[in-house]
């Protein structure tokens, strides 16, 4: 069998390529419905082991350490390469794809194309190499790099990288290739980033920053700075590209352009893993503007989260040395702390938000209980309730951060003990950490395992339940609280499961905890 795109190479596989998979999953948009879904190459989840989402892996690596260097690696796989695209018989390919099948392209993928490019072998074949190692691939590793060839060699068929791309296992290496491979790649680069939601989305951004195109600079702004994994990666794009502080200039901004705005602010304001509020230079115009349109404006949950947010940042004690070196004045940060405290101690929010605390969907419930605490309303009934409707997915850990007495506690105790199947949870030590789909019920248990500990001698039976798990982390959280309660307030039956695990666990640090806590009790016998 040759492959589909006629180039006459031959197969050395009997299995799906993982390009045909994707291009079967597209939808009329050609974005994949989930563009995380599960590939077919991907090995079973292992319950010992922390999964990654899809591109989590290299998002992460890229982003954060950058390309690695492992020119040993690299040159390897570099003079193969050159070699099976100047003579493509199928042991040469085969000794090539051996090379390349490990997930870890990110690791040699450059110096690899340094390598190539001092070497200068045809283009035409490393293009050859690079659409079959790209579509005909049944692993992420080979087709990584077969994307990275079509970028050094002007991609010549650019819907390949469109069609791996929807994928967020590949978006970063086809927004590098379509970077590398066209004069004017925003159009591209925007396609791709409207086709994904999580890491690509942010690679994609990243890379059209720069563009001068309104309609782009548009959607960044108001919707492309939106992703699955944190709003503060890209916030700091969204308003210097979007020109935030100009959008707001005007007097009556859509509602739209709002709580995009909202959002942003938010984001930056948080800080973390990108360029923060303190990075962006136009800010103090931006809040001014924002919060003064709040005063009329405000309406939301989520402006109301987003004006006490701001009056928070307004309130801190750090940084102000620097900022009232631009364009921060006192006055300004005077003013707009007295405008953000007199938009949210408007009476209004309480039954604003009380409304939505009554909310089905998950994300106006949790907007509103965010609200309802700056506002001191007590949720803990409307916990309980969410609890009593979904056990698995329910707000188990906002309840115990609002349990504060033994009344409480006893009540979620009690809850847990009632909703979830302790003896599905309690099936002996394993070294599953407890993460994933069919962890849920141990998930669930974990919250309580994790409060206890400040509340002795409620909840015994969840704590035995715990020793019992197979979740590493249940059995740590068991073993905290115990702990916490000192071993009079051990049952026969804690000190037994305790016993059993300090001989079996094999989990050997769990094994040793159980193994301290006993020593640590016949001491207190002495």
């Amino acid at each position: 069998m040759t492959d589909t795109r006629g180039m006459g190479l031959p197969s050395i596989h009997d299995r799906e390529p993982l390009h045909r998979f994707i291009v079967s999953n597209l939808n009329a948009d050609r974005a994949l419905p989930e563009p995380q879904m599960r590939l077919p190459d991907e090995e079973p989840p292992d319950p010992a082991h922390i999964s990654f989402m899809a591109g989590a892996k290299d998002g992460a690596f890229g982003h954060h350490f950058g390309g690695g260097q492992d020119s040993g690696r690299a040159t390897q796989a570099g003079d193969l390469l050159i070699k099976a695209a100047a003579k493509p018989t199928k042991r040469r390919l085969r000794k090539l794809y051996d090379v390349l099948n490990t997930d870890d392209a990110l690791d040699y993928v450059d110096p690899m194309i340094e390598h190539i490019a001092q070497r200068r072998p045809p283009t035409a074949q490393i293009a050859s190499i690079g659409t079959w190692l790209a579509t005909q691939s049944p692993d992420r590793g080979p087709v990584k790099i077969g994307i990275a060839l079509l970028g050094i060699t002007g991609a010549p068929d650019g819907a390949v990288l469109h069609e791996l791309g929807a994928h967020e296992e590949f978006t970063l290496f086809s927004s590098v290739a379509l970077s590398n491979s066209r004069a004017d790649p925003e159009p591209d680069l925007f396609t791709l980033a409207r086709a994904v939601t999580g890491w690509g989305r942010i690679h994609c951004v990243e890379r059209l920053q720069s563009t001068q195109d309104p309609e782009i600079q548009q959607w960044i702004l108001r919707d492309g700075f939106r992703n699955a994994v944190m709003y503060e990666y890209l916030a700091h794009i969204a308003a210097t590209t979007g020109d935030l502080a100009g959008a707001l200039d005007g007097p009556n901004p859509d509602r739209e352009l709002l709580t995009a705005a909202a959002d942003i602010i938010e984001a930056l304001i948080m800080g973390g893993p990108a360029e923060d509020i303190d990075d962006y230079d136009e800010a103090p115009l931006a809040v001014d503007r924002f919060v003064h349109h709040m005063a009329t404006r405000a309406e939301t949950v989520a402006d109301f989260i987003a004006v006490a947010n701001i009056k928070g940042f307004l309130e801190r004690e750090h940084g102000w040395d620097d900022r009232l070196a631009g364009l921060w004045t006192e006055g300004r940060r005077t003013e707009l702390l007295s405008l953000t405290a007199e938009i949210i101690g408007r009476p209004t929010w309480i039954e604003i938000v009380t409304t939505d605390l009554d909310s089905d969907d998950r994300q106006t419930f949790w907007r509103a209980d965010q609200a309802a605490r700056m506002l001191g309303i007590d949720t803990f009934d409307r916990h309980l309730k969410a609890i009593d409707a979904d056990p698995l997915d329910g707000t188990w850990f906002q309840a115990w951060q609002l349990a504060g007495s033994e009344g409480r506690a006893t009540v979620l105790a009690q809850r847990a003990a009632g909703l979830l199947d302790l003896n599905v949870i309690a099936t002996g030590p394993s070294t599953a950490i407890g993460l994933g789909p069919d962890f849920k019920p141990h998930a669930a248990l974990g919250w309580s395992l994790q409060a206890l500990k400040d509340f002795p001698g409620i909840g015994s039976d969840l704590i035995e339940a715990g020793l019992a798990s197979p979740s590493i982390q249940n059995r740590n959280g068991a073993m905290n609280a115990l702990e916490e309660w000192g071993p009079d307030r051990w049952t026969a039956e804690h000190i037994a499961k305790l016993e059993r695990l300090a001989a079996i666990d094999p989990h050997e640090k769990a094994k040793e905890r159980a193994r301290e806590l006993l020593h640590q009790r016949h001491e207190g016998d002495r």
